[in-house]
């Protein structure tokens, strides 16, 4: 298979969608291989919440209407929660879980302690109350549904810890380099970039990218503009105003 990897086998990425850029090592095994692409499955620890004594996953619901209970208000709690430890095998218990150690990942999946992540119940639970009684209903209104894949190419997932947060780290070390650099030189990179397209994608000669880069840097407020890479050639403009202007060599 493609890099050495085979379909089951444990691998890292790196999660970047987490809103504000957070970024977080997670793991999953190979699912599905496609041409450039694969699929991950994840997992997560079996849900250890039990209703009224019965694991959430196997409660039926709703359940039958009941009377309430004497001296019912709307403060008295109806509704049993528990723990239920033994879902997690003890061999599993029994070890420390260790995110950066693939053994102790395959280990946990092969043994029960970790599940993929649609077999765990994510739902919530509620009280329904009428005249009729009051019985337990399962409510998924509000409950955001986890993610149980991810597609990912090739180039987006990695065989340990250590390499996925040598990545993590570098794009970190980057994103701070970006955030000390002045407006003129930020500016000037954003510049740079686009010229970079035009002689890759349009292939200008090196002349004309000098050219295109001196007019630029010799406008005012360089810091304020803002350039684009169209069919026509390079575009560019002062961000307070609209028009585009094509640059002319």
């Amino acid at each position: 298979m493609y890099k050495g990897f085979n379909i089951g086998d444990v691998v890292y990425w790196i999660d970047r969608k987490r809103g504000q850029w957070q970024p977080k090592i997670r793991f999953g095994t190979i699912l599905e291989v496609y041409p450039g692409s694969v699929v991950l499955q994840l997992y997560e620890v079996p849900t250890t919440v039990t209703v009224e004594g019965i694991r959430a996953k196997d409660f039926k619901t709703p359940t039958k209407w009941r009377k309430l209970p004497n001296g019912w208000t709307y403060n008295t709690e109806l509704l049993e929660f528990g723990i239920d430890l033994t879902v997690i095998p003890m061999s599993c218990r029994a070890k420390v879980f260790d995110i950066k150690n693939k053994s102790c990942l395959e280990e946990f999946i092969r043994e029960g302690g970790l599940i993929p992540v649609q077999e765990n119940d994510h739902s919530s639970f509620r009280t329904e109350i009428t005249k009729e009684g009051w019985r337990i209903v399962r409510d998924y209104f509000g409950v955001k549904e986890p993610l149980t894949t991810i597609s990912l190419c090739w180039n987006e997932f990695y065989s340990s810890y250590e390499e996925a947060d040598a990545v993590m780290q570098a794009d970190l070390a980057e994103l701070n380099r970006i955030a000390n650099l002045s407006d003129y030189d930020w500016s000037v990179e954003q510049i740079d970039k686009a010229l970079e397209k035009l002689r890759v994608i349009m292939q200008y000669p090196e002349d004309r990218i000098r050219a295109c880069r001196e007019f630029l840097l010799s406008q005012d407020k360089v810091e304020d503009i803002d350039v684009r890479v169209s069919m026509k050639g390079l575009e560019w403009k002062y961000d307070r105003n609209r028009r585009w202007n094509t640059v002319v060599i």
